[in-house]
């Protein structure tokens, strides 16, 4: 396989490369995108794309992984209520690197995995709890916000190993093993953090 990089100099004028990225996030594809921290690999929230990026981070099976949102109004998809001292959190931090882990109610789960299905439903909420992010990069944000799909979005590196902050780290480790990497040429020196 051979992995695309996609380089966005500006959200706007490269929506079509965008909408591309998100439509191979929605066939089950991986994406490595980048966030305000490190870059990620995202995927859709099925079985199948799941097991693929488990194996492609080596990654234990029994790690949870967080639902990545590209804004705040998408949150209302997966927890159907928000408590004031969460809104008041998230009023505060999002978008930003920080995840919220919600808890619901038995009715809430209830109504949630008859919405959601039960593969999407086992897969983001367990013990009766969702993880919620909402990266703070223009690029992540146009993504997530494209997809049809729940994404789910672990930082970009071999399970024990230090996550990516670079694109270059991303297409070194896993170049033919993921389907695009996101490049952030907008504000970000070479698509880099540092």
């Amino acid at each position: 396989m051979e992995t695309k990089i996609i380089t966005i100099d500006n959200v706007k004028t490269d929506a079509s490369a965008i909408k591309a990225a998100a439509g191979i996030l929605d066939g089950g594809g991986l994406v490595a995108f980048p966030t305000e921290t490190v870059y990620g690999i995202g995927c859709m929230v099925s079985s199948e794309a799941i097991e693929r990026l488990d194996a492609v981070k080596n990654r234990p099976q029994e790690k949870r992984y967080t639902l990545h949102i590209g804004d705040e109004s998408q949150l209302a998809e997966y927890v159907p209520v928000v408590g004031l001292r969460a809104k008041k959190l998230i009023s505060k931090v999002w978008p930003g690197p920080l995840t919220v882990v919600f808890q619901l109610n038995g009715e809430d789960l209830k109504k949630q995995r008859e919405k959601l299905g039960d593969d999407c439903f086992e897969i983001l909420y367990r013990d009766g709890s969702i993880g919620v992010r909402c990266p703070d990069d223009p690029v992540a944000g146009a993504l997530l916000s494209e997809t049809k799909s729940a994404i789910v979005a672990p930082s970009a590196n071999l399970a024990g190993e230090a996550p990516a902050t670079r694109w270059s780290e991303v297409e070194a480790v896993f170049s033919g093993k993921i389907d695009a990497i996101l490049v952030n040429n907008s504000g970000k020196k070479d698509g880099n953090f540092a």
